[in-house]
């Protein structure tokens, strides 16, 4: 199963997989543009999650909630 872990600033998927395309829970699981390595850089708190493609099978991880980022103020969603 697709699992997400954090450390300090980056989110990082497993298993390892063939593709990976990080997720906006907060925002409909938009896919973030850009994001398709196996570890995601946060620049602001949000809940994430990863699609993670192997062997042709593809797989979501559950949500992570990240909370304990500083952010700035212009960035938080109203």
């Amino acid at each position: 199963a697709a699992s997400v872990s954090f450390d300090s600033s980056a989110l990082s998927a497993a298993p390892e997989g063939d593709a990976y395309q990080w997720l906006d829970c907060n925002n409909g699981y938009v896919p973030i543009m850009g994001e398709t390595k196996k570890t995601y850089s946060v620049k602001i708190n949000g809940s994430y999650a990863v699609v993670i493609t192997q062997n042709g099978c593809v797989d979501t991880s559950a949500c992570f909630d990240v909370t304990d980022l500083s952010s700035n103020p212009s960035q938080t969603k109203p």
